[in-house]
């Protein structure tokens, strides 16, 4: 269920068609609400470079290599090996075990 002031799923979607000019504030407020996924398809439409390079760094804090690597494909940009380095250990310590081992790979 979408927070206050935040569209639901059929809501949301009909914007990302449309290209509706509120789909970069709608991908912020979703990045704030720690709701990635909304956030990556909001921030993804809008071409809202900012807000993607924030959503890069904070699943590198929280080792998730998948919002990480996806962020980094909408900002037409390669995962970084240190980064992906230091994803896998962040992602190690949280007991994600299968993103540690594909940031590793990545690293190589």
């Amino acid at each position: 269920m979408a927070g206050p002031g935040l569209p639901g799923a059929r809501e949301r979607r009909a914007l990302v068609q449309s290209g509706s000019a509120k789909l970069a504030e709608m991908g912020l407020a979703f990045l704030r609400e720690g709701r990635w996924g909304e956030a990556l398809e909001c921030l993804d439409a809008s071409q809202n470079v900012e807000g993607l390079a924030k959503l890069a760094g904070d699943a590198l804090a929280a080792g998730d290599w998948f919002f990480y690597r996806q962020a980094k494909r909408a900002l037409n940009q390669s995962p970084d090996p240190g980064e992906a380095g230091q994803l896998a250990g962040r992602a190690e310590s949280a007991g994600y075990g299968a993103f540690a081992s594909a940031a590793r790979k990545s690293g190589e």
